[in-house]
């Protein structure tokens, strides 16, 4: 299974999402982070990113004759070939691009279905916007933009912290 096979499935990314951005944690710990996938769904999908050299085990603990370990995100994990996902046919980036839209609907219906829910106040939204940007202007605002990404991944989840997914989907049009 290619790399992007294995990151790209909706319990995997999610799995992914609870270890973002250093947490270390057994698979139960993710369980109680995920509590709608049932637990032998769980267990198959971290086994595939262990497989797949996409999470580690950091940690082992005898607890009452199993062995828990604790797990993180490898450091190469998301370290493609950026020249092999170049050259991927317009099909397959069609494919994956298809399963990161369904992983966002997931993620916003889970949202819907919580009983209380405040779009403003929860700073919930999606938009589109075009802008016009040089290849320069692009990449200046680009890196500011991964810089608050790195500040704000660093944070660690604390009770006074709500998780709050940001997806970005930048596209170009050549005139």
């Amino acid at each position: 299974m290619n790399t992007l096979d294995l990151l790209l499935h909706p319990v995997r990314m999610r799995i992914l999402q609870t270890l973002m951005p250093d947490r270390e944690l057994t698979v139960q710990e993710i369980g109680e982070h995920l509590s709608d996938i049932p637990p032998a769904t769980l267990y198959r999908h971290v086994k595939k990113l262990k497989e797949g050299g996409v999470i580690e085990s950091r940690s082992r603990q005898q607890i009452r004759g199993t062995v828990e370990s604790r797990y993180g995100i490898t450091s190469s994990a998301f370290q493609g070939d950026s020249q092999a996902f170049n050259q991927l046919p317009a099909e397959e980036h069609l494919r994956y691009f298809s399963v990161f839209l369904s992983f966002l609907q997931a993620e916003f219906g889970r949202y819907l279905t919580q009983p209380e829910r405040d779009f403003e106040k929860d700073g919930i939204g999606y938009r589109y916007t075009s802008v016009y940007l040089s290849e320069d202007e692009f990449n200046d605002w680009l890196e500011e933009y991964r810089t608050l990404m790195r500040r704000a991944m660093a944070l660690p989840p604390a009770p006074h912290r709500m998780k709050r997914t940001l997806a970005h989907i930048f596209l170009s049009e050549k005139e």
